[in-house]
């Protein structure tokens, strides 16, 4: 809701209410995350969710290189092929 309410005042007011959040939201990014916070943002899988997708019969582990949360925004073109290909691997002869 917040972004549409900034999205109509910046149809009226032009990039002010933009401007206004990035000062107001600026300083509070600068500082960063605690360091807690930021171990729980590590992307991956673990040791037992790995062993049990390669044991599930009908189901491909594929890696990407330096992934992480925004992997889809990030490496389109990858996905792209990962997800053509799985159509294709699942298509009838």
């Amino acid at each position: 809701m917040f972004p549409r309410a900034l999205d109509r005042f910046s149809r009226v007011l032009g990039h002010l209410p933009y401007s206004l959040m990035l000062k107001i939201v600026g300083p509070a990014m600068k500082s960063g995350l605690p360091p807690a916070r930021r171990e729980v943002l590590t992307v991956g899988i673990t040791a037992d969710e790995r062993e049990l997708l390669e044991a599930t019969p009908h189901v491909s582990l594929v890696e990407i290189p330096d992934a992480g949360h925004f992997t889809l925004n990030q490496k389109p073109s990858e996905i792209a092929t990962l997800v053509l290909d799985a159509i294709a691997s699942t298509a009838p002869n």
